[in-house]
């Protein structure tokens, strides 16, 4: 049996006309980043981890979650984070992103 994941993370990254393209780099890779890091590697292996990176500004994007269970797994989540396109920018509204 297959247990459900002990930590659920929700990134909320800002993809609003106020974060430049520069600052938009380093929020996605600090985030990718944190998955390459050995506490979230233990994290993921002992417990697995359900993680979502949700973009905002005037309107939300799509909450996908994953299940991640091994540091291979949290691996290409990374990789996928990092490349992740960014969505028409507007203003911001981080109430509707949790909507």
């Amino acid at each position: 049996m297959i247990s459900a994941p002990a930590v659920c993370l929700a990134m909320l990254l800002d993809a609003s006309a106020s974060v430049d393209t520069h600052a938009w780099r380093l929020m996605l890779d600090g985030h990718a980043r944190g998955f390459a890091q050995p506490a979230v590697i233990r994290a993921v292996e002992a417990d697995g981890l359900a993680v979502a990176a949700i973009q905002f500004s005037d309107a939300p994007s799509p909450a996908t979650w994953r299940i991640l269970r091994s540091a291979a797994e949290a691996r290409v989540y990374a990789a996928q984070l990092a490349a992740m396109p960014r969505m028409a920018m507007a203003g911001t509204n981080a109430g509707r992103a949790l909507h």
